[in-house]
C-alpha cells in the first residue's frame, strides 16, 4: 500500500495522467474517422452521385414503389434528392435522410394517394412543413405559399403542440 502513496506523490505524475485521460477521446475520434474512411470514400466517388441520381429521377414522377424498398435503398434515395436540391436548386436541407425516411414512410401508411406525388415534391413539402427547407426565403412566407392558408394554420398549430410536448413545463422537475 506504501508504494501507491508514493506514487501520487511524485512531482508531475498527476498532470501525465490528466493528459493521458483527456487523450482518450482524441484517440477514439481518430481510430473511429479511419475505420470510417472507406465508407465516407464510397459514398463520395466519382460517379456514384450520378447513379443515386438516376435513382432518385425513377421516382420523381410517383413514388408508388416506395413501400416494396429496403431501408438503405430509401435513405440513399433521399440523399440523392437532398443533394440535388443542394447542388441543382441551390437549396439546403438539413435534416437527416433518416428522418425523412420516417416521414415518408408514416405519409405512405397514412395517405397513400399521396404517393402519386413525385420525390421531390413530397420532400421539399415535408422540409418546408418542418422549416428545414432553406432556399433564401422566409420560412413563413414559404410555408404559406405552398400549403395555403388553412393547412399553414393547421400546420402551425401542430408545431407548437410539438414543440410544447418536447420543453418541460416549469415546475416539472
Amino acid at each position: 500500500m506504501q508504494p501507491l502513496k508514493n506514487l501520487f506523490k511524485e512531482p508531475g505524475l498527476e498532470s501525465r495522467l490528466l493528459w493521458g485521460v483527456a487523450l482518450i477521446p482524441v484517440v477514439i475520434l481518430c481510430f473511429l474517422a479511419v475505420s470510417n474512411r472507406a465508407q465516407l470514400a464510397a459514398m463520395n466517388a466519382p460517379g456514384k452521385e450520378k447513379v443515386l441520381t438516376q435513382e432518385a429521377l425513377r421516382f420523381s414522377a410517383s413514388m408508388e414503389g416506395w413501400r416494396s424498398l429496403a431501408w438503405s435503398e430509401k435513405e440513399k434515395l433521399v440523399y440523392a434528392a437532398i443533394l440535388i436540391y443542394r447542388e441543382q436548386m441551390n437549396c439546403a436541407i438539413l435534416k437527416s435522410p433518416g428522418y425523412y425516411v420516417v416521414r415518408l414512410n408514416r405519409l405512405s401508411e397514412r395517405d397513400p394517394a399521396a404517393m402519386k406525388q413525385g420525390l421531390f415534391t413530397l420532400l421539399k413539402g415535408l422540409a418546408i412543413m418542418d422549416y428545414d427547407f432553406y432556399s433564401g426565403v422566409n420560412a413563413d412566407e414559404q410555408a404559406l405559399k405552398f400549403l395555403g392558408p388553412e393547412m399553414f394554420r393547421v400546420n402551425q398549430k401542430t408545431r407548437k403542440a410539438d414543440a410544447e410536448r418536447v420543453v418541460p413545463t416549469e415546475g416539472a422537475f
